[in-house]
């Protein structure tokens, strides 16, 4: 859950829904943050489904 959270809030594809999304959270609060929300390219792997 915490590396979906961080998805989120760097990646470009939720650029702009920020506040929607962070609003009330400690982030959300800080300037320098909120500057940095969906300014990265973000690739997300998940193995969750992967069976060893």
């Amino acid at each position: 859950m915490n590396l979906h959270m961080l998805e989120c809030f760097f990646s470009k594809k939720y650029a702009g829904k920020g506040k929607e999304l962070f609003e009330g959270l400690s982030i959300w609060e800080e300037e320098k943050y909120r500057q940095l929300q969906g300014d990265y390219p973000v690739i997300f792997l998940s193995f969750a489904n992967i069976k060893g």
